[in-house]
């Protein structure tokens, strides 16, 4: 899982590794959906948790590019 979970340790990173984090949880959501579909999984509020995470990381992503968007307006 992340190591980033505070939102204030989200808005710390740059746009490419918050990217790069959002790709990796992505694909761990699916792998845990497959395994749960399975009956292999051990611990379902874990996609919950990592869902929660990955909208976390979208609105971080989002306001980072309203910025800078906005800044460019300004200029």
């Amino acid at each position: 899982m992340s190591t980033a979970t505070t939102l204030a340790e989200l808005r710390a990173m740059n746009e490419d590794d918050l990217q790069n984090q959002l790709d990796t949880l992505v694909k761990e959501v699916f792998q845990l959906r497959f395994k749960k579909s399975l009956n292999q999984l051990e611990n379902p509020s874990l996609i919950r948790k990592i869902k929660h995470l990955v909208s976390q990381i979208s609105t971080v992503l989002h306001e980072k590019k309203h910025s800078a968007a906005q800044a460019e307006l300004v200029s």
